[in-house]
């Protein structure tokens, strides 16, 4: 789920949506976003000091939701970049644990320095023994214990289903999408 976050930018109220990472019942709100040297808004969310105001949505949008997703043996959440805040905010919630054996979360990123929240990763492999599967993907530097390229070309060669131990198939899986298009 996303909300329009705004600030007043010389004069201007500027606003963009941005995926929220909490889970529905935490506070305070938490927002995942990367800086681009060409975004004044994200740019000046980054420059914010503690106190300082920020408009924010009144109510979230979107149906990325889990109840759209029927019951399966293995959830796959295949996410890029930022594309992985919705996912991390089901994670925080009971539901994919009830409903689902295994969940297997694949996250790319084009370096390793963009990939966050390891030790949330780290958490849910100790909380769910054996049902969680955090598979990083990184594209533009060779990085150990990470797969290298994108999602697609993995899919496509098995690699993912090989380092995960989970077959990704109609009858066993469930899979959701968020990121980059490609």
């Amino acid at each position: 789920q996303y909300t329009m976050l705004g600030l007043d930018l010389d004069g201007e109220r500027i606003s963009d949506p941005y995926s929220i990472l909490s889970a529905p019942d935490e506070n305070p709100l938490e927002f995942f976003f990367y800086t681009r040297l060409e975004g004044a808004l994200s740019t000046a969310l980054t420059r914010l000091q503690p106190g300082d105001g920020i408009w924010v949505g009144s109510r979230p949008d979107g149906g990325f939701t889990l109840d759209r997703v029927p019951d399966s043996d293995t959830l796959w959440l295949l996410a890029t970049g930022t594309g992985v805040a919705p996912f991390l905010s089901m994670l925080k919630t009971a539901e994919p644990w009830q409903r689902f054996r295994q969940v297997v979360l694949v996250y790319a990123v084009r370096y390793q320095r963009d990939l966050r929240y390891t030790e949330l990763f780290d958490n849910l492999h100790i909380r769910y023994p054996g049902r969680f599967t955090f598979v990083p993907v990184v594209s533009r530097e060779p990085v150990a214990e990470t797969l290298d390229g994108h999602i697609p070309e993995r899919v496509a060669d098995g690699e993912l289903q090989r380092v995960s131990g989970q077959p990704l198939s109609p009858e066993q899986s469930q899979v959701m999408l968020c990121g980059n298009p490609g």
